[in-house]
């Protein structure tokens, strides 16, 4: 296989290697309701690893600018 033919093969596959594992961390932010830790968790994959590919796929802010994540009232302190 010719040089160029083989790089935008790999490039193709890399491509879809990155919008299957988007689609799986948007599934797991959604079934987390935004929680990245316990998205991490559901996937199995480290923390570190799991905020890594959020910023190589551009999906850092990804459920909270889908408007699914409204912010949640602060919980109310009890007087000592």
């Amino acid at each position: 296989m010719p040089h160029m033919a083989r790089s935008k093969v790999l490039r193709e596959a890399e491509q879809v290697r990155d919008d299957l594992v988007s689609e799986k961390i948007k599934e797991a932010l959604v079934a987390t309701e935004g929680s990245k830790v316990r998205a991490a968790k559901k996937l199995n994959i480290p923390l570190r690893t799991f905020f890594r590919r959020l910023k190589k796929l551009g999906l850092q802010d990804w459920y909270d600018t889908e408007g699914k994540n409204t912010p949640k009232p602060a919980a109310k302190r009890k007087s000592a």
